[in-house]
């Protein structure tokens, strides 16, 4: 009994001194390096106003470098002023530190086109895009430096030492005068900050959702035709499809000349039946990234346009207007479901393209309607939304470039869906017409650079240069003969800008808004150059891009 006592007082005093000797270790590496107070307010303050001064090393635009000094004046006069714990400023640093690590990684600044991506981005793209190889290796940094600001700025004082910051008390009015100076500096000159941190980010978030605003307004209006029709249009029937995809970019395509046979499925249909197909050749996309590209998509108006666009209905709603049977199929709902009006939403619980065809033959077949306009919306090549159960073990044979080959296996996959799409269109009795295009495309780091994905740096022609191609069948043809005007026209230059009011031309309908110039099918088509949207939704001329 007094061994068993013996024993159970020897491992007592053990682990206490065990755990002593971690609670003094642990002790020494919060509390053995700390700064001062006043330091850490300077400290802290910096961080926070620091992305500006990035913006303006690596731009070298004075208005960054404006933006810091105020941002940085009224930080420090307002810790100092109001006592502010640091903590509460945390979420401040994360922001800051994220900011300037995208900044030093990309060469760019996060723009509205970054807020919308946020606001809407799935989780699974989200994961998608955090695993990508340069973002990856961010996060590390972020992570290292987040600790050591944790534990330089937010720890290092022992409980109950510095419980109050040395506030300059006689020198208050200093302060007081940076606050105001501060504030009155900024008043005049913030129409020309909105691009700087940390103002551009409020200011792209107020845009954002101004844009969804003004879209809601529209859709919650009553919508009255005004224009004109086709003088065949009552005789009209007949089924368009418009197929959104993701992320799916030219240069991987067969049919453009890729060296791997990502198009399989389809050359053997266009082969025996070459009539029914139209390939634009040279198709561009309006923006980096699916919501600008979405808009421009919908709209009449072209992208030069796009700050006007939420203030008019897309070319769906004016469809369903003039008696057209809309529907909306996807395996994931849209955010622009308002803008875009569809009458009927079919949201298909999977994570395979391919289960959206038996939806689509069902509209097909269902005559109750003699008209109907069907949008897809494809998960694609978006490299988040790829990982397919594919029918064969592999598409490709793989080589020492995994990402390369898991793309190009979403292309063949999309082809598989787009040979089934066309079974159905060339086997009905009915016209129909579908036009495939992706929103934008994708960078593969084709410059050694870690580039993966789209949007997170300047424009590139991986991004902006689109695969697209038209089938319909015979039926078609027949109702329709300005189809071969559009085959005449798809050697031109053509973009996102023409999507819109090619439909209507098609088919028959001419509202107020409808411009002939940007209609594949009219005799008043003209290869207009296009617009594309930077980060901060403004339109830029193609040929004034810088474009790698």
């Amino acid at each position: 009994m007094n061994k068993s006592a013996n024993t159970l007082i020897q491992q007592t005093q053990k682990f206490r001194k065990t755990t002593g000797f971690y609670k003094r270790s642990l002790d020494k590496a919060i509390y053995k390096y700390h700064l001062s107070r006043r330091l850490k307010v300077i400290i802290n303050s910096v961080i926070i106003a620091f992305p500006a001064l990035l913006q303006f090393i690596f731009f070298s635009d004075i208005k960054y470098l404006v933006s810091f000094l105020i941002c940085i004046s009224f930080l420090l006069s307002f810790f100092f002023l109001f006592r502010l714990r640091l903590m509460l400023t945390f979420p401040f640093v994360v922001i800051s530190f994220a900011f300037s690590i995208y900044i030093a990684l990309y060469s760019q600044s996060p723009g509205a086109t970054a807020i919308m991506a946020i606001f809407n981005t799935k989780l699974e793209a989200i994961i998608g895009f955090l695993k990508s190889p340069r973002i990856l290796a961010g996060l590390i940094v972020l992570s290292i430096i987040l600790l050591g600001y944790i534990r330089l700025v937010l720890m290092g004082s022992r409980p109950g030492e510095e419980k109050e910051l040395p506030y300059l008390r006689a020198r208050r009015y200093v302060l007081f005068i940076m606050l105001a100076a501060s504030i009155c500096l900024y008043v005049p000159v913030r129409s020309h900050l909105n691009t700087t941190y940390p103002f551009s980010i409020i200011y792209n978030s107020t845009s954002y959702v101004k844009i969804l605003a003004r879209m809601e307004k529209v859709s919650e209006r009553e919508y009255i035709f005004k224009g004109t029709l086709d003088s065949n249009f009552r005789q009209k029937t007949g089924t368009f499809i418009l197929i959104l995809g993701e992320s799916s970019r030219r240069a991987n395509w067969s049919l453009y000349g890729y060296r791997r046979n990502t198009n399989v499925f389809l050359k053997g249909v266009m082969s025996e039946r070459p009539r029914n197909f139209i390939l634009l050749k040279d198709y561009l996309s309006t923006a980096q990234t699916t919501y600008p590209n979405m808009m421009t998509i919908f709209s009449l108006l072209p992208s030069k346009n796009f700050a006007e666009i939420p203030d008019y209905p897309s070319f769906t709603r004016i469809m369903k207007r003039v008696s057209f049977r809309t529907y909306f199929i996807s395996t994931y709902t849209n955010i622009f479901s308002n803008f875009i009006s569809a009458d009927k939403n079919i949201i298909v619980d999977s994570k395979d393209d391919l289960s959206l065809l038996p939806e689509i033959r069902e509209v097909l077949e269902d005559r109750q309607d003699a008209r109907k306009l069907i949008i897809v919306h494809l998960r694609d090549s978006h490299l988040a939304f790829s990982g397919y159960e594919y029918t064969y073990e592999d598409y490709v044979s793989p080589t020492n470039k995994p990402m390369v080959d898991k793309y190009d296996n979403s292309i063949i996959h999309t082809g598989e869906f787009l040979k089934g799409l066309t079974a159905q269109v060339l086997g009905s009795s009915e016209p129909v017409f579908a036009w495939y295009m992706p929103d934008h495309g994708e960078n593969l780091n084709d410059f050694n650079d870690g580039n993966y994905g789209h949007g997170t740096s300047g424009f590139t022609r991986y991004e902006l240069e689109l695969p697209s191609i038209m089938f319909f069948n015979d039926a078609f043809i027949a109702a329709n003969p300005e189809i071969r005007r559009v085959s005449k026209n798809s050697g031109f230059r053509t973009s996102h800008s023409n999507v819109s009011n090619t439909f209507l031309g098609l088919s028959g309908i001419y509202p107020d808004e409808y411009r002939g110039d940007l209609d594949l099918s009219s005799q008043d088509f003209e290869e207009g150059e296009p617009y594309i949207i930077d980060e901060n939704l403004f339109p830029i001329r193609y040929s004034k891009a810088k474009i790698q």
